[in-house]
């Protein structure tokens, strides 16, 4: 699945995220967790965002009916050059199995309100 994200520099990016089937079935994350990269490009070395459930940045909100929020503070949105990242969220199952659950862009300007 592409998501595309859009952020800016003078405000938290915090939204909510339903990860379901294809027939809108929820997909329960109890006991997964997600992790969210973003670089310039994806073979790059140095990441410029890193979001996870370890970190607190992500969420699972209601695990079983497969919701998580993904939260961007604006300390890191503030330091963050702008420029059009490559992202994806992965999951790590509890059963070791690890797979993607989105790629897409991650588009980052400079807010006017600083």
């Amino acid at each position: 699945m592409i998501v595309d994200i859009s952020t800016r520099s003078d405000a938290d990016f915090i939204r909510s995220f339903v990860y379901k089937t294809i027939a809108g079935v929820p997909i329960d994350l109890t006991g997964s967790t997600l992790h969210m990269m973003a670089r310039v490009k994806a073979a790059d070395a140095t990441v410029a965002l890193d979001l996870s459930t370890d970190n607190g940045d992500i969420i699972i909100t209601d695990p079983t009916a497969g919701t998580f929020t993904l939260k961007m503070p604006l300390d890191v949105l503030s330091r963050l050059p702008a420029n059009v990242y490559e992202q994806s969220l992965i999951r790590k199952r509890p059963d070791q199995i690890t797979e993607e659950i989105w790629q897409g862009s991650l588009t980052h300007t400079i807010g006017p309100t600083r």
